[in-house]
């Protein structure tokens, strides 16, 4: 069921009201080229790669490393290097995430695992599940966050939402969120019905979701 009129968190951590995005980044298939979204398939939407399509172009573009000035190796170069990556858009959604060093955290729909690595790269001893539906994007996504998978931040498997199981050792999670996935932001319901019921199941006492929608991200309230 949609829920409209649910509290966000914006940049600044301020409480903001907004409804959903009619926008989505559910999952990748077959044909997505390197240099953005061709070929995207089975019913999913456009917003793939960095999570937006040519009707974002003036808000899509990666944030240049060089924005953020001079940084040297370690933990803030690795964070810099990540939200490079990311569009203009991503970069504000991540950075609104209340996120610690210490949080285990599930990402819905990573996609080619722009926005995972950008908060992989934010984590200590925390870790990042990222999951999507496309064997596609999962590859992609394994292709560019290895440095993260093999320093043990970061973990990606194909899974849909709806069907979500914490693996061993991978939850309780104390964050979860996601960026234009259907099935969380209103336009399939009954998918969002179930993935909803199983990212409560997962979700540590205290456990909060996220989605985009809000200035950016607003939060859902879920039943345990």
């Amino acid at each position: 069921m949609r829920r409209r009129g649910v509290p966000g968190v914006g940049r600044n951590g301020s409480t903001t009201v907004a409804g959903a995005p009619d926008g989505g980044t559910e999952e990748v298939t077959e044909g997505v080229t390197e240099g953005g979204t061709e070929g995207v398939t089975e019913g999913v939407t456009e917003e793939v790669a960095e999570g937006f399509t040519s009707r974002d172009a003036t808000q899509a573009a990666p944030t240049p490393a060089s924005h953020f000035g001079a940084v040297p190796d370690g933990p803030a170069r690795r964070t810099v290097d990540a939200m490079s990556a990311l569009s203009p858009r991503q970069a504000r959604a991540v950075d609104a995430l209340p996120l610690e060093p210490q949080m285990r955290v599930l990402e819905i729909g990573c996609g080619p695992g722009a926005a995972a690595r950008a908060v992989a790269a934010r984590l200590d001893t925390g870790h990042v599940v990222a999951i999507d539906r496309s064997a596609a994007a999962v590859e992609l996504a394994r292709k560019a966050c290895a440095e993260e998978i093999a320093a043990g931040r970061l973990t990606v498997r194909q899974c849909a939402a709806e069907e979500f199981e914490a693996g061993p050792g991978e939850g309780p999670f104390d964050l979860v969120y996601a960026f234009r996935v259907g099935a969380l932001d209103g336009r399939h319901p009954e998918a969002g019905a179930r993935a909803l019921a199983r990212i409560a199941a997962v979700l540590a006492p205290g456990g909060r979701l996220f989605i985009d929608g809000g200035d950016p991200l607003r939060e859902v309230p879920l039943r345990r």
